[in-house]
Order: structure tokens, then sequence, then C-alpha cells
């Protein structure tokens, strides 16, 4: 059944509906458009006392805003009794738990439901819900954050801070084993990050190492422990060990002539405490370690891009308040509006897929550069008084300072071109649907570019390439 009271963010909370009590655990933002609720029911009357055999019922759901607030999953008789019973009989309360998006909501009454047993305690109408089938957790940031400090503390050797530790104590340092034992090789590795985001960070840790060496002082000096997981399954293999964190004062050790002689301390985190988190959260604990703080090479955008798909692939979702707000505070800057077009773009690639179509055309791969250069070829064969630029632009890169004339210019003088063409045409892709809009509604960036550019002795225009191979199927 339903209840016809709509635009709960706009009016309940000056005009809070009649009939029963509301509660505000948390107000609406600017941004969002869905709600988790719960109704308490504290029954009075003998008669559906006896008929409930509690005195007090319970329901909880998720409902988007402006839309009649959705009730029961089933026709459910009693229900329907402690709906419409009078105050006296029954006292009705409706809570407002959280907002967000609408996905988000969805997620956190599958967590709240999950977390109440509601389908099978007998005080709760929902009954009919399967909650959680096919959904991952929502991970529990707060742990997480917990966990990274933990580790930050031990690999500090801060002991005036050993009360803060959370799941771990002093004795999770073990002794020093020799730094070719973390080697990628001997263990599963979880880092999250790229091989190529070490590549400077890596150099720095040798230049360390040589000049411990003509020092004569411990080459190991400044290495914090490494972070292994032990006894972990992970994508459907027990793992011995898994090298969680801390490549980066390892893998130069490893690849160092001097390495093998160096041994170093390491943070064992068990079962005990494994357990306790899903995959998701142990892959942003690790990413967490390389925050600004902690390392040299400092986590950027294109890891937590990597993270999200991760999460995603899990059954997780990425965009919520709460994955925004983690990467401000990760990557010190706001760059969600950038993490999100790449998000978009990916999950529009892998819906597509996932119909057997191609992904977006990616014309910096460089088959389809050279796909660009022979129809520019062939474009100035067939329109002798035309230039066809060969590189392909990105509609994103075309901003006011791009001097698209340039190039132009460029194989005039290299070609010791006589009479040069008056005409100039550049191929341009779209990296996403948001981009192409800007572009349609900027006419073409012909305000920002074409017109800036231009004079009176050249004609600049634009051929817009393909973003999708339409009608051709993956393996086709």
């Amino acid at each position: 059944m339903k209840v016809s009271i709509t635009k709960v963010k706009d009016e309940w909370q000056n005009n809070p509906p009649k009939g029963f009590k509301l509660v505000w655990k948390k107000r609406p933002t600017a941004t969002a458009d869905s709600f988790l609720y719960k109704w308490d029911f504290e029954i009075i009357c003998p008669e559906l006392l006896k008929d409930s055999e509690f005195n007090i019922m319970y329901y909880g759901g998720f409902s988007k805003d402006g839309t009649d607030l959705y009730i029961f999953s089933s026709n459910d008789e009693l229900a329907n009794k402690l709906v419409i019973a009078t105050p006296d009989k029954v006292k009705k309360t409706l809570t407002i738990l959280d907002w967000g998006k609408v996905d988000s909501m969805k997620r956190a009454e599958s967590d709240y439901l999950d977390t109440n047993d509601s389908v099978k305690d007998p005080q709760w109408f929902n009954k009919q819900n399967n909650f959680g089938k096919n959904l991952a957790k929502k991970p529990d940031y707060d742990k997480i954050g917990k966990l990274s400090r933990d580790w930050w503390i031990l690999k500090n050797n801060r002991k005036d801070l050993e009360n803060q530790l959370t799941f771990h104590t002093f004795d999770d340092i073990k002794s020093p084993r020799p730094f070719m034992d973390f080697h990628p090789s001997n263990m599963k590795n979880l880092q999250p990050r790229d091989k190529t985001s070490y590549q400077d960070l890596l150099n720095s840790i040798r230049f360390m190492i040589d000049k411990a060496i003509e020092d004569g002082t411990d080459i190991t000096e400044r290495a914090k422990p490494p972070v292994v997981f032990t006894n972990r399954s992970w994508e459907g293999e027990l793992c011995d060990e898994i090298l969680a964190c801390g490549k980066h004062t390892t893998t130069a050790y490893t690849g160092h002539k001097h390495g093998k002689f160096a041994d170093t301390p390491w943070i064992e985190v068990g079962p005990e405490i494994l357990d306790q988190f899903t995959d998701v959260e142990l892959y942003k604990a690790a990413n967490e370690d390389n925050r600004s703080r902690n390392a040299d090479k400092p986590i950027v955008k294109e890891d937590i891009i990597k993270e999200l798909k991760y999460q995603v692939e899990k059954g997780g979702e990425w965009n919520t308040p709460e994955e925004k707000d983690r990467a401000e505070r990760m990557l010190r800057t706001d760059s969600w509006g950038s993490i999100t077009k790449s998000m978009e773009t990916w999950e529009q690639d892998r819906n597509r897929e996932s119909q057997g179509l191609t992904a977006r055309i990616n014309w910096k791969d460089k088959d389809r550069m050279e796909e660009v250069k022979e129809m520019a070829r062939k474009g100035m064969k067939e329109n002798p008084d035309t230039w066809y630029n060969p590189t392909p632009y990105s509609s994103d890169s075309l901003k006011y300072d791009t001097n698209i004339v340039k190039p132009y210019k460029i194989w005039v003088l290299d070609n010791n071109i006589k009479e040069p063409p008056t005409k100039i045409v550049n191929y341009v892709y779209f990296s996403s649907k948001e981009a192409k809009a800007q572009w349609v509604k900027e006419r073409g960036n012909e305000q920002l570019i074409y017109e800036w550019c231009n004079n009176k002795e050249l004609q600049i225009s634009y051929i817009p390439l393909h973003e999708f191979e339409e009608d051709i199927l993956i393996g086709k």
C-alpha cells in the first residue's frame, strides 16, 4: 500500500503531515533525491495487540522524493489496520534516516535491513524482500580509516600512540626478513597502484640506498615496514601472503644490486583482522597507504578511478557522497568532476560490451591515429585546395589557447609548399556525452577557436569522428 504524501524534501520539513510523528535523523542535501525511512507502530489498542503479538512493529525502506511513499511489500492485513488506526490506538512514527541518490539509498536500504535482520525478525513487516542479493556491502569508511591509521602508527613506530590502535598491537610488527621475500613473485600482490606510478619513487629510494652505502650507514634506515596479509582468500585463491601495501619501500630494494643483503621488519595482518573487512575495504585501505603524509609519491586521480572500477566490478557503486568526500580528502583537490566523466564513460563502455557492442573509440590509440592520417591523405588527394590535419583533437583539449593553425604552418614550412591551400580541416572526437553536448552548445567552439585563430586568408572547419563502431559487434 502507499501513503499519498510527496515532496518530502520541500514540504515536510516546514509542514510535517498530520496523523503521525516525524523524526529527522538526517536532513536532505541539495543534490539528494531519495531517502531511507523507517516506520514505528506502537500499538495501544488491545485488539490490535492480540493480532500482532508485539507492542511495536517496524517497516523500513527507501523512497524517491516526489513520489507516493511506498509502505509495505505485501498486502498484509495487520499492516493496513495499523496505518489507518487512530492515534489513540496506534502511535505512528516515521523516521527519515538518510538522504542521497537512488542507487546509494537502495544500497543503504539493503544494509539497514540486513543489519536489523528484518526478513527473519517477526516484528518487521519486511518479509518478502530478498535484500542483499547480488549487492556488495557498502564500504565502512570509518573502519578503513582506522585500519590505515593503525598501519601508519606501526610503520612509524609511534609507541606514544599505542593506545590509539584499533585492530593491531605492536606485536604485529614481525622480526626483519630479507627484502627479497617481499618480491611480487613470492606472494599475491594486492597493490592497487600501477607499476608506472612508482618509477620516480623507486629511483629516489635507490638513490638513498646508494648514498647510505657511500656514507657507511644502514641502507634500510628510512625504509618502513611493508604490510602483509596472511592466509587470505583473494580472487578465488587462498594465499599464504599478500603484499598489501609497502611496494614503495620494498621494490626499490628487490630491484637493487644490494637488496639481497637488506632485511626489514614487516607488519602482519592475519585472519582475525582480515575477516572483518571485505575485499573492497582492504583494497581501499591499501590505497590509503599512498596518501601524501605516507608516501613520497602520493595517490593520484587515476588511482582513485582504478579503485572505483574495482568496487563496481565487485557489485558496489561509485557515485556516492562518501566516495566524493574520500576522493577529495585523498587527493586534496576538487577533481570529482573529472573522475565522474571517466567513470561514466567506463560504465557506458561496459554496458555496450555487455550487449556485445564495441566500446567508445579511442582515437589516441596507435592504430586509430594511423587511421586519421590515412583519412587526411585521402582527403588532400581528393581536395587539393584543402589541408587535412592528420592528428585528431579531443573536443576537451580545444580550449581558447589552442593554436590549430600552427600545425598547418609547420607543414607548409617543412614541406616548402609554394602555394599552400587556403582551407584547413581538423578531425575532432568526443571523450564523453557531456563533451559532445558542450561542443554543440558552443557551436563547435567556433567562438573559442575558429574565429579566434582564423584570418581572411584561411577557412577553418572540422569533421567529427565517430564515437562508436555502431554496427560492429565484438569479435565480428
